[in-house]
């Protein structure tokens, strides 16, 4: 079981360790090389105390090698990511084939640092096996006479002798230094110099083994970070008389170190802080290693809970298929990106969420680093976003046809009430008359819920009091909901005035005590209540919907059979209905559903199979009490040969009103379009004294054919119509 800390380091030193047949070599963004592992040396004969520190243009330079072929590589590494190439080396025994990828090296800001060389030897596997041994058979005898630095103290007589490499390493002129063990310390940092002479001491006399890191002050004063190792040797009374040792200089492995202490310092700080929630587990059975906080605090789970358990254990997936496909296409691929999954909490919710994952190596097992984005309520937004675009949708279908045969009811009712007309002595045929006007009054009232729903019905919006409302057709309801039903009412003493159609609100709550009544066969309790209620942004942010003030709440509730889930996100829609074949419309709830938008208002429904259902609908409030209606006093009708003129697109409706004009007396001049209105107006503009205008015709709106009129007679007067 691997570690519950990612530990960076460890993962690239295996990452290097494994690279049993890939060389590697590093370098700095001026192509001086820091790394050069041993299968590089194998490859391109170079030690690495020979090539670290040199740059590529020089070893290339010796090589022979093309410069064209570097520049190409390293613009090709900047441009695009890495480079990759076949290069062929001549040996004595024949021509080996390396191929080769020099990619860049990017921290975690993505800002390029250096490069990396990785160079596989692909010719024959034997061959590779034998030259191999021969290069370790050479590193090894060169490294007993060749070392990165060597010094020799001969303590009896304070000198010392450096090779060239350490006079490198201190940024000194061969020969030009007084080579003493006080002169030496003279270069070590001053933070580092009392260490550094205990050290000495304690291997001279406390028989302690010297190997020790220190900083050096360099005489342009720059720093550098080297290694010492050394042995003492004695003489036969057991004094210290030599000391023997080398240095290296680690100042870039060093500062790699401290970087990749600062990334896991970083990684750690930034997966147990993230909001998003992070996991490492094992690819192949799938026991989380490590666990953040996010994931916790959403899924319910304590840490000891989770950690060495499978997402099988713990139910996580929703659907474990999904996991195993997750699985496969890492293996394929190494990484997946934004895949929309599910996943089972502890509390038994289901959360939908964005999985992005990543293979990772944890001390050579392979392990999944994922990163989950939760958009269960981004998921909730967009589906109450599409129900209200639908809904829209079918409004907008819903009332082109509801305008449409709108006017050939018109027509139709028009037509008869001017036959009943003629026929005042022949009572039989008034009679089906008075029956054809029946159905057509039936198919207008279902015509207004239509254009209720759609929202282009006109409404009369006064100031209504909400409660006196409920209590003028409290009656009404008691009659019209079965005897075994109990109906309930429960007014708030606050009194919510709203602008309403007071009509309109009286046909929700009787289209919903119908409901209820077909939802209670058997009997049982139909109660409405008012309140005052706020609608804040934690409200907004809870149901996705409202604008912030104060409402009037207009409850509905009763105890019948109730609906699923799949009911309720349909019950909205014109002509939906869960009753029998010819026990209703479907239209009373969206009627419902486009009053309520017309009043600025908003509506939702709470219900489950058999535990009833309550509609709840939300008015803006007003301060002011509503006023009551003033009966008006019908004017006269009956004209005096005045004229008018009637625009009307729709022949039969168009002919229908000029007829019941003519009846009352006035004289009708016609016109089919807008353009053919104000020809007919300017022919005849002395005589006509009123304009009814067809606000949607061809050729010229009713506005429009209104604004060119007035022009030729400000004092116009002017009756839109609209289908």
């Amino acid at each position: 079981m691997p570690e519950n800390k990612l530990n960076e380091d460890v993962i690239l030193e295996n990452i290097l360790r494994s690279s049993t047949d890939m060389a590697i070599a590093a370098t700095d963004l001026d192509f001086r090389i820091l790394y050069y592992n041993q299968v590089a040396e194998n490859m391109f004969g170079y030690r690495a105390e020979e090539i670290i520190g040199k740059t590529v243009m020089e070893v290339h330079t010796k090589e022979h090698v093309d410069p064209s072929r570097f520049e190409r590589a390293i613009e090709l590494v900047r441009k695009q990511g890495k480079y990759q190439y076949i290069l062929e080396q001549k040996k004595e025994d024949g021509i080996r084939f390396i191929e080769s990828t020099v990619s860049g090296i990017w921290d975690r800001q993505n800002n390029l640092i250096g490069f990396v060389l990785m160079s596989q030897d692909i010719t024959s596997r034997k061959k590779a096996e034998y030259e191999l041994l021969k290069a370790k058979d050479r590193l090894s005898k060169a490294q007993e006479v060749a070392h990165m630095g060597n010094w020799d103290w001969d303590i009896m007589k304070n000198t010392l002798l450096w090779s060239d490499e350490i006079y490198r390493i201190f940024g000194l002129k061969t020969r030009e230094f007084g080579l003493t063990y006080e002169a030496f310390l003279s270069l070590v940092h001053p933070y580092d110099r009392e260490f550094v002479m205990q050290s000495v001491n304690e291997a001279l006399y406390g028989n302690k083994p010297y190997s020790i890191d220190h900083c050096i002050i360099l005489p342009d004063g720059s720093k550098r970070i080297v290694h010492e190792q050394a042995e003492v040797f004695f003489d036969a009374e057991g004094k210290p008389v030599r000391m023997v040792g080398t240095i290296q200089d680690i100042t870039e492995r060093k500062q790699s170190d401290d970087a990749l202490r600062l990334s896991e310092e970083k990684f750690s700080k930034a997966f147990r802080s993230s909001p998003t929630f992070i996991t490492i587990c094992t690819l192949n059975d799938d026991r989380f290693v490590d666990v953040n906080d996010a994931f916790l605090n959403a899924s319910g789970y304590s840490r000891e809970e989770v950690i060495g358990r499978s997402s099988d254990e713990l139910g996580i997936w929703v659907d474990p298929v999904d996991r195993g496909k997750m699985a496969d296409r890492l293996r394929e691929q190494g990484i997946v990106n934004n895949q929309e999954v599910k996943f089972r909490v502890k509390s038994g919710n289901v959360l939908s969420a964005l999985w992005s994952a990543e293979m990772i190596d944890i001390e050579g097992e392979p392990c999944v680093l994922a990163v989950i984005l939760d958009i269960t309520e981004r998921k909730k937004l967009e589906s109450q976003l599409l129900h209200s675009q639908k809904m829209e949708a079918v409004g907008q279908l819903a009332g082109g046809v509801a305008h449409d045969f709108n006017n050939i009811l018109s027509a139709i009712m028009s037509y008869g009430y001017l036959l009943r007309n003629k026929l005042r002595d022949d009572e039989h045929s008034r009679d089906n008359v008075d029956k054809i006007l029946l159905l057509s009054d039936r198919a207008a009232h279902i015509i207004r819920g239509l254009l209720a729903f759609s929202r282009k019905q006109h409404f009369e919006f006064v100031p209504v009091k909400l409660n006196d409302t409920i209590r003028n057709i409290e009656k009404l309801l008691a009659k019209f909901v079965a005897e075994d039903v109990r109906l309930c009412i429960n007014l708030t003493n606050k009194e919510p005035a709203i602008i309403a159609d007071r009509s309109q609100i009286e046909q929700i709550i009787m289209n919903l005590a119908t409901n209820a009544r077909d939802a209670m066969p058997d009997g049982g309790s139909f109660t409405i209540e008012t309140e005052v209620v706020e609608i804040d942004e934690n409200f907004i942010k809870s149901y996705g919907y409202g604008e912030p003030g104060i409402y009037a709440l207009l409850s509905v509730t009763d105890t019948g059979t109730g609906m699923d889930e799949e009911t309720k996100q349909k019950i909205f829609e014109p002509f939906f209905t869960t009753k029998e074949v010819g026990k209703g419309t479907g239209l009373g709830l969206s009627i419902i559903y486009g009053i309520v938008k017309q009043h600025n208002g908003y509506i939702n429904v709470y219900s489950e199979p058999g535990t009833g259902a309550t509609f709840r609908i939300y008015f803006p409030i007003i301060k002011a009490a509503a006023e009551k209606e003033k009966a008006k006093n019908l004017p006269d009708l009956t004209g005096k040969a005045e004229a008018i003129l009637l625009a009307e697109d729709e022949p039969a409706v168009r002919d229908s009103i000029s007829k019941i004009l003519e009846e009352f007396g006035y004289k009708v001049i016609e016109a089919e379009d807008g353009e053919d209105a104000v020809e007919k107006f300017t022919d005849n503009k002395d005589e006509i004294q009123l304009l009814i205008l067809d606000i949607v015709m061809p050729r010229k709106n009713g506005k429009e054919t209104f604004e060119e009129i007035r022009k030729l007679k400000p004092e116009i007067k002017v009756l839109f119509t609209s289908g």
